[in-house]
């Protein structure tokens, strides 16, 4: 099986850091990777992809977030040399970009498609027209692929009543989530400087979606009660959120992005967010992997958390501070039971021989599979 994967870019959000996890579980099942990867926005931080026999990373400059015709066309072209080059079986695209142009390069090419929402951009990003006319876009490229997937049923649920996706045209494969601690949970707080007190981990993109205002609010409600706030990312609202902090006199340690955070957050007391909605957030995965007890609003993506993990370990209370500080302070850690429910339901060998029975289904049959 020859697969042409394409994303949009590689920073150290959840598509790039499953495809990290899944590289050698798709190499021990025999797929060979050909995995294009475009540029990063500035400011972000390139989380590398893993050297694994089988799988092979091309860079292509002119695939770039965001409205560019010139840069699409040329984005394209090279996609159309790449699938000559490795014959691929089948494409499949990560974020919004890439699956555009999958869709453009499979009618080219007569390849299947296959796209995966890990998110979407339809709501909480753009004001309501410009959110219905991607809407509607998507509605269309969706009648080209050949399979389509979600990272969680809320995900897929929202799509559907957007009009974007038909019920019967996707399936969930959850997130692929591999977590190791790097030294003991001791070592690891030294290390930081956490010392005796309560330390409370958040991490995510400084940008609205995230709503990164309440997490300084929140941050300076738990220094009150004793606790501290860690924060983990980068973003264009970054530089407004310290200023705010500072304003306020909310003491927060700026981790900035750190491709070690799975490895950091076993340090910690608690994991929480303040997004207004996610995908299926994969550093909440990661906290609740390692033990650590999530808190985050009731949002999409949080709302499949809670119930895979049937509430343990994870608690969902109302988007605002006193709510989301109070619950932070009295998190629970997630029972060894759940730990190893989630361990297995995020496993990268079996989301990986998810996507290669898809895989095996679409080249045999690239009607809808």
């Amino acid at each position: 099986m020859r697969v042409l994967r394409i994303l949009t870019r590689t920073n150290l959000g959840g598509p790039a850091r499953q495809m990290r996890a899944l590289a050698p579980e798709f190499a021990r099942l025999g797929v060979s990777q050909t995995i294009v990867v475009g540029s990063l926005a500035p400011g972000e931080t390139a989380l590398p992809l893993p050297a694994v026999e089988g799988s092979e990373s091309v860079p292509v400059a002119e695939l770039v977030r965001g409205f560019s015709p010139r840069s699409d066309r040329a984005a394209l072209r090279a996609l159309v040399r790449i699938a000559k080059e490795c014959s691929p079986d089948v494409v499949h695209a990560h974020t919004a970009k890439a699956g555009a142009l999958a869709v453009r390069l499979g009618h080219l090419t007569n390849l299947p498609v296959v796209h995966t929402y890990h998110g979407h951009v339809l709501r909480d990003y753009f004001s309501w027209p410009i959110s219905r006319a991607f809407a509607l876009v998507e509605k269309r490229l969706n009648r080209r692929r050949a399979a389509i997937t979600c990272v969680s049923r809320s995900c897929g649920e929202e799509l559907q009543a957007l009009g974007v996706l038909d019920p019967e045209a996707w399936t969930v494969v959850e997130p692929a989530v591999l977590v190791r601690a790097s030294g003991t949970r001791e070592c690891l707080r030294e290390r930081l400087g956490i010392g005796d007190q309560r330390a409370i981990a958040w991490c995510g993109r400084f940008e609205n979606v995230k709503d990164p205002e309440l997490f300084v609010h929140t941050a300076l409600r738990l220094q009150a009660a004793g606790a501290r706030l860690h924060a983990f990312g980068t973003g264009s609202r970054l530089a407004h959120c310290q200023d705010v902090a500072d304003r306020l006199g909310a003491s927060i340690v700026w981790h900035g992005a750190d491709e070690r955070f799975p490895e950091w957050i076993h340090a910690f007391d608690a994991f929480v967010s303040t997004s207004r909605r996610e995908g299926y957030p994969v550093a909440a995965i990661e906290a609740h992997l390692a033990g650590v007890p999530v808190v985050a609003p009731r949002v999409p993506g949080f709302v499949d958390l809670e119930e895979d993990a049937c509430g343990d370990g994870v608690r969902l209370v109302t988007r605002e501070v006193d709510a989301l500080a109070c619950a932070a302070l009295e998190a629970v850690p997630p029972t060894s039971g759940a730990m190893q429910a989630a361990n297995a339901r995020h496993a990268p060998a079996r989301i990986a021989a998810a996507y290669v029975s898809l895989y095996e289904r679409v080249a045999t049959n690239p009607r809808r599979a």
